[in-house]
């Protein structure tokens, strides 16, 4: 069978093994380590020193030539991938948690960063509302007590509570 029978809709699978994605996975991983050689400008010199690139989910599917996060997606939900993306997601997220344990990258980041891949990372608020309700009259909410009202453009002749029209 051709590509076009198997998937007759769409461009044919650009990865058909996890083989065929796991030394870029690996290439990714290790420029992110390696890093990137830029300038630090202080009152007294000018250093250049490397610097980490944090690894995202992003990277990753740029380094894997898509177009953004939802074809890894895609692909991370067929079977033959599963193993492959899981080692791949959990390797980003410890390497992001390192980095914010000793200080490399800003806990916020890291924080942001863990949480948009692995669930167990986001925050959840809880928020207790205790009390009672009471109903204030729209006019009153909107600090318009008798006097006000006319005081904003009405009729002094019109009486409250009457409507004109």
């Amino acid at each position: 069978m051709t590509d076009t029978e198997t998937n007759p809709i769409g461009r044919p699978p650009k990865y058909e093994t996890p083989e065929e994605i796991q030394p870029i996975i690996d290439q990714f991983f290790k420029t992110c380590e390696t890093g990137k050689v830029v300038n630090v400008i202080s009152k007294k010199a000018v250093v250049t020193i490397t610097r980490s690139i944090p690894p995202t989910v992003e990277g990753l599917a740029l380094a894997l030539g898509f177009s953004g996060r939802q074809s890894l997606e895609r692909y991370k939900k067929k079977p033959e991938f599963v193993d492959t993306f899981a080692c791949a997601f959990t390797r980003i997220v410890q390497t992001v948690l390192v980095g914010g344990a000793i200080g490399e990258y800003d806990f916020r980041l890291v924080q942001a960063m863990a949480a948009s891949i692995e669930p167990a990372y986001r925050q959840k608020q809880e928020i207790e509302v205790s009390g009672t309700m009471t109903h204030i009259p729209s006019l009153v909410m909107l600090g318009m007590i008798n006097n006000e009202v006319k005081q904003i453009g009405h009729d002094a002749d019109v009486v409250d509570g009457e409507v004109e029209e």
